[in-house]
């Protein structure tokens, strides 16, 4: 497999952010032949760039795709420069299905990042999501993993608010 593991801008070329002190997070997006959905796609994208949480990479990986979405993707979101988190494309060589395709993300993260955040390619993230979750953890080291409330694209239904395990 390679990697296109050049930083598709760093804290310096997309202006940075300020830290406050945050957790280091990173967002896994992972693409395959998303092109019949691409604006839904577009908005998914769109909402990784516009979370108020500062201190945070964005990895996009492609999963071999052959129908032209992997180069929208990286048309839609543009060379930089400019305000943003640091950015980064990766690619694999042959589809590693759903999980192997954030296994493969996971291996490039940011080794300094506390949380990691996999996002399906069709979420929009409301723009409060990473802060939230990061400050849900960061309130209670007995939680391991967190999930956001998954709502219909038109916000008017739960679908998704997660369970609650014990461990037992």
């Amino acid at each position: 497999m390679t990697a296109s593991n050049q930083p598709h801008g760093s804290s310096d070329d997309r202006g940075g952010r300020p830290t406050k002190g945050q957790p280091r997070a990173t967002i896994l997006w992972l693409n395959f032949n998303s092109m019949k959905n691409i604006s839904l796609i577009f908005r998914s994208l769109d909402s990784l760039l516009e979370q108020e949480y500062q201190d945070f990479e964005i990895l996009i990986i492609d999963n071999a795709s052959d129908d032209g979405s992997w180069d929208a993707v990286k048309q839609h979101l543009g060379p930089g420069p400019g305000a943003g988190p640091p950015l980064r494309f990766l690619e694999t060589e042959r589809n590693l299905g759903y999980t192997g395709g954030f296994d493969y993300g996971y291996r490039h993260r940011d080794p300094s990042s506390r949380y990691v955040a996999v996002i399906s390619d069709d979420a929009i993230l409301s723009r409060d999501f990473l802060a939230a979750l990061v400050g849900a953890m960061e309130k209670d080291p007995s939680i391991g993993a967190a999930q956001g409330i998954v709502t219909t694209l038109d916000g008017s239904r739960v679908d998704s608010a997660g369970s609650w395990s014990t461990g037992s």
